[in-house]
């Protein structure tokens, strides 16, 4: 059960997962919705980083509900969001790697996980064990990207490039540039059965915000585009620069698509 965790652990980076979360909020949101409410309940959320999912899960919990995340890296536990209840508590945090993390069977009434099978090279492993902190009744909501989606329309031929870039970086790492269209066959062979449903949430957004994200990728994924010989240094400084002047055009950028994938556990 091997994390492949591919970006760096900076100050910037956690500015980009920031982003990240922002531009998926809404879709996270409706996957939340599709699971349903769980007002007064204990909510985990796995592979949480700078906690950009902390204030809706606190939202689908209610204010007699708990929400504690759960994350390898401690440095990214100091950019946790402060909870807006009245009495400004503090969200709970723990370190730890999923592979390895301790629980209690059963003990959280929904165990969330966005953005994380994506670096997990054997995820059924980890279904298997993220399913088992699931208290019965309780839920399990994954959402994952399917690389394969992203775009330019009309095509750009730098922004393809740097999606490429992107794309083939993970999938060069040994990981699964589909997980989220998989998920829910990896429910079945994970033993779970089928999940009780799957959502695709799109995002197409203009030029200039999306080739911001790109860049900010592609800086954070520089070490391993370089050590899987994708390109030279010289090479990511000019697709750099021609990607600011890519931001000016008359383009719009699919993102990857996001799936949730969810299934409440029987009593």
């Amino acid at each position: 059960m091997t994390q492949h965790y591919l970006f760096p652990r900076t100050q910037r980076e956690y500015q980009r997962q920031a982003l990240q979360s922002h531009v998926w909020e809404r879709a996270t949101r409706q996957a939340l919705q599709n699971v349903g409410p769980q007002l007064g309940g204990r909510a985990l959320d796995v592979g949480c980083g700078c906690g950009g999912a902390l204030p809706l899960l606190t939202e689908h919990v209610g204010p007699k509900g708990s929400v504690t995340g759960m994350d390898i890296d401690a440095e990214a536990s100091a950019k946790l969001p402060e909870k807006q209840d009245p009495n400004n508590n503090s969200y709970r945090f723990f370190e730890a790697d999923i592979a390895e993390a301790e629980l209690e069977e059963s003990s959280f009434d929904l165990v969330f996980v966005r953005m994380v099978l994506l670096h997990i090279q054997q995820p059924n492993e980890v279904l298997k064990r993220l399913w088992r902190w699931v208290q019965p009744g309780g839920s399990l909501l994954i959402m994952d990207y399917d690389l394969t989606s992203s775009s330019s329309f009309p095509q750009h031929p730098v922004i393809e490039r740097a999606l490429r870039y992107s794309v083939d970086t993970f999938r060069r790492d040994g990981l699964d540039i589909e997980i989220g269209s998989r998920v829910p066959a990896l429910f079945v062979e994970a033993g779970l059965s089928s999940p009780d449903g799957c959502d695709i949430a799109s995002m197409i957004l203009p030029a200039a915000p999306s080739v911001h994200a790109l860049r900010e990728t592609l800086l954070s994924l520089r070490p391993a585009i370089l050590r899987s010989r994708l390109a030279d240094e010289a090479t990511l400084e000019r697709t750099d620069r021609e990607l600011a002047e890519a931001a000016k055009a008359q383009v719009h950028v699919r993102w990857p698509d996001m799936v949730a994938t969810w299934k409440r556990k029987p009593l």
